[in-house]
């Protein structure tokens, strides 16, 4: 596991109900893991924070939120690392 998936699979975990998981590979951040619209402003201000980018306005974020490997390869993308 990279240090950039251990850190999103932190920032879940804190802000999940159900923290158990051990991974959340396809899973959704809205109707798998069942993240609040509180909890899903909270994930991406840390994430923002612990990463160092701000999503963009014209960023489509319940696309992005709706599918966790989809949101770690955008991360992967914004800072510039490749995944593999």
């Amino acid at each position: 596991m990279s240090e950039i998936q251990r850190k999103l699979d932190e920032i879940i975990k804190k802000y999940s109900e159900n923290n158990q998981d051990d991974s959340y590979f396809g899973k959704s951040l809205i109707s798998d893991i069942k993240l609040d619209s509180v909890s899903l402003m909270e994930v991406i201000a840390e994430i923002e924070d612990k990463f160092d980018f701000s999503f963009g306005l014209d960023e489509n974020l319940i696309e992005l939120l709706d599918n966790y490997d989809r949101l770690l390869e955008y991360i992967y993308k914004r800072i510039g690392e490749s995944r593999w």
